[in-house]
């Protein structure tokens, strides 16, 4: 046999043995290397494109942590009944309203989810002197949450309650990513 022939023959094959690997790792492999499914207290959810999803009461939901991973944060008093509310406070006592809040980022996540679910995520203050707005001022009589700094030398973020409010000073902007899952997952009914 010719050299040509034996060498068209082998890159033939080469050929061949390629596109079968590539089938064959198609039809066997995972269907999604990335993709990964959790189950929590009834609920499914979904590893997509590095966020966790799932179907909360008919609406499709993303978080960056599992409920499982939020669940030991202890929350002072319960955010269920915020569900039959029309408006919840948010309160910012951080420093000057630092233009750059730690909060910054999980706030428009928290009041998209209040929306979705018929209650209105409210700027308020508690008193007019601490207030540099023109906002209402508000008593912790009604649903609210108080931003707070975490004290200086504080390397835990704190939770406390006052009356109706929820009082967060977190040491994080990850810290405040993670308590504003709980309050989502809590308010949604995921956990309790």
């Amino acid at each position: 046999m010719d050299t040509r022939k034996a060498a068209a023959w082998f890159i033939i094959a080469i050929m061949v043995l390629s596109i079968g690997g590539v089938i064959g790792g198609t039809l066997l492999g995972p269907t999604d290397p990335l993709s990964i499914t959790q189950e929590f207290n009834g609920y499914t959810f979904i590893r997509e494109n590095n966020v966790w999803t799932s179907m909360i009461n008919g609406q499709k939901y993303s978080f960056l942590y599992l409920p499982q991973e939020v669940q030991s944060i202890a929350l002072p008093l319960s955010v269920t009944g915020w569900r039959a509310v029309g408006k919840v406070h948010l309160i910012d006592e951080t420093v000057a309203n630092k233009s750059v809040s730690l909060s910054a980022s999980s706030i428009p996540l928290l009041q998209a989810v209040l929306y979705v679910n018929g209650v209105r995520l409210q700027e308020a203050c508690l008193s007019e002197n601490d207030c540099a707005k023109d906002i209402p001022i508000v008593t912790c009589q009604s649903p609210g949450i108080i931003l707070r700094d975490a004290a200086l030398s504080s390397i835990e973020t704190t939770l406390t309650s006052d009356g109706q409010c929820l009082a967060i000073g977190a040491v994080s902007a990850l810290e405040w990513e993670r308590i504003t899952e709980r309050i989502i997952y809590e308010f949604l009914g995921v956990l309790s």
